[in-house]
């Protein structure tokens, strides 16, 4: 679990601080590297696999969005209108690899996960801003969009993970 833990953050500084630098595709390569390392160590290789296609195709979804509210900005995306920076993406699939194992103790606690989103996605993306990736157009207004979505994000997605119980037949 601390090495899930210490990975995970090891990809997201990766990302977000190469990203300010104007060398985003060094982040990309880290995160590719620690997904592809979980993967290979994972005992329920599938279900990693789902967790972590939910999480690429819902996060992909919900920072192209919010790009296009023009309530954040990424010096490394061309701007609104445009799909979210692939290292933006591949914090969503290094995030997935905590699902099962660092964020573990969330599973049963939506309320939990929810308040733990409205905090820690506000946070990042506060890290973020001040390490230089992401530009707050409107500060206000962003930290507000961003708490409420990732307030029902993480439970959305900790949901989807879930073990999937056999239907009676």
């Amino acid at each position: 679990m601390i090495k899930n833990f210490l990975l995970y953050n090891i990809g997201w500084l990766a990302c977000v601080w190469f990203a300010a630098q104007g060398q985003p595709w060094v982040g990309v390569l880290a995160v590719t590297l620690i997904v592809t390392a979980h993967l290979v160590a994972a005992s329920q290789r599938q279900r990693e696999l789902r967790t972590l296609l939910a999480a690429v195709l819902i996060g992909t979804a919900w920072e192209t969005g919010l790009l296009a509210t023009g309530l954040v900005a990424y010096p490394t995306a061309p701007g609104p209108g445009s799909l979210a920076p692939l290292w933006m993406i591949a914090l969503w699939a290094n995030f997935a690899c905590t699902i099962h194992y660092s964020l573990a103790w969330i599973r049963q606690r939506p309320l939990l996960a929810a308040a733990l989103g409205a905090v820690g996605g506000p946070l990042a993306f506060v890290a973020g801003e001040k390490l230089g990736a992401v530009v707050f157009t409107h500060p206000t207004a962003a930290l507000a969009v961003i708490a409420a979505g990732w307030a029902v994000l993480l439970p959305l997605l900790v949901g989807l993970s879930a073990p999937r119980q056999a239907s009676p037949a």
